[in-house]
């Protein structure tokens, strides 16, 4: 909650690093009460920071606890919140939300089948979003999603957004953005690369 973005920023880096690396993580000898706090802080922080470079790595510090806590029910806030932030946040807030589901997938993937039907909805619309930012977080959820999948009729659930998706890689060719253009082709190549059926009748 600093008001110097040095000082926000180094916290973040430093709070990852004493939650999340195995060899010095400090969560589980903290109280319950000190955790929940913690993880309050950490959406309070992904709500309110208008710094990018911050915000991203409050995302990274949400998905690496996440990791370790989600599967084991003890972050239930957490999916609710993403879910608020998505459908009713600031662009901003949409963003880092999708973010952090992309990165969730790589992690939990599977935990998040039973939600397959609202993912599903949240990332048809962020897909047609009218912020390019919002559309490529939108591209980037859905082939990670796609690539963490393990049954091929969930895969397929996903199957009727591949215009919307490839109207987005398009979209990033057109704009002028060589960033954008090559993330959402490497985005591409993967999904290609893990699930050939998933692309091939596009």
């Amino acid at each position: 909650t600093s008001a110097a973005q040095e000082t926000r920023e180094m916290a973040s880096i430093l709070l990852r690093r004493v939650l999340t690396k195995d060899e010095v993580s400090l969560w589980a000898n903290l109280q319950a009460q000190t955790q929940d706090g913690i993880k309050g802080e950490l959406l309070k922080s992904l709500q309110e920071e208008s710094v990018k470079s911050i915000t991203r790595k409050v995302c990274d510090t949400v998905c690496e606890l996440a990791a370790g806590i989600f599967e084991d029910g003890k972050w239930p806030e957490l999916l609710p919140f993403l879910f608020q932030c998505v459908t009713a946040g600031t662009p901003n807030l949409r963003e880092s939300a999708l973010n952090v589901f992309a990165q969730l997938a790589q992690y939990v993937g599977e935990s998040l089948v039973p939600h397959l039907a609202t993912l599903h909805g949240i990332l048809a619309q962020c897909l047609q979003a009218p912020e390019r930012p919002i559309q490529l977080a939108a591209l980037r959820a859905c082939c990670c999603f796609v690539e963490s999948l393990e049954n091929p009729t969930d895969r397929g659930k996903f199957q009727d957004l591949l215009p919307a998706m490839l109207a987005t890689l398009g979209g990033a060719l057109q704009g002028g953005d060589e960033a954008d253009a090559q993330e959402a082709l490497g985005l591409f190549v993967e999904l290609a690369g893990s699930d050939p059926r998933f692309v091939r009748k596009h």
